[in-house]
């Protein structure tokens, strides 16, 4: 790794850290079965991806190929409670990160296949989750 890669990741692991307190404390504010609690989680880890892949991206000058492609080469650590409740996916075109898909499992409260879509042309937040707290704001 090179050493602006350490520098980066010692960023990255701050971040992630200061975010999993966040999640640890959440539950004291929101149930862990509300929309808006997954949907911040899944928010969150996406966030930390497209940073993971900045810096995936300065140092091989292409985009990673998966979320585990960014774990394996600790450019993102993902907390066991979001990884149990979603699956993360790195939509790829032409070899550019073009969004990114989070999708709840069966284990998650809210059911099975509700999604959280970033599209990185647009910037836009889109899927089930997000237009379901929209609904309810």
């Amino acid at each position: 790794m090179k050493k602006s890669s350490i520098k980066y990741l010692i960023i990255i692991v701050t971040l992630l850290e200061v975010s999993l307190l966040i999640i640890s404390c959440a539950p004291t504010h929101l149930p862990l079965d509300s929309v808006k609690y997954n949907l911040e989680s899944a928010v969150m880890t996406i966030n930390a991806a497209i940073n993971a892949n900045n810096y995936f991206r300065t140092d091989y000058d292409q985009d990673a190929l998966s979320f585990v492609m960014l774990e394996k080469m600790d450019y993102l650590m993902i907390d066991p409670y979001t990884k149990e409740i979603f699956t993360f996916e790195l939509i790829l075109e032409d070899g550019r990160l073009k969004s990114i898909v989070a999708t709840t499992t069966q284990d998650s409260p809210l059911g099975e296949g509700k999604k959280v879509i970033y599209n990185m042309t647009t910037k836009v937040w889109s899927g089930d989750l997000v237009e379901s707290c929209k609904t309810r704001d």
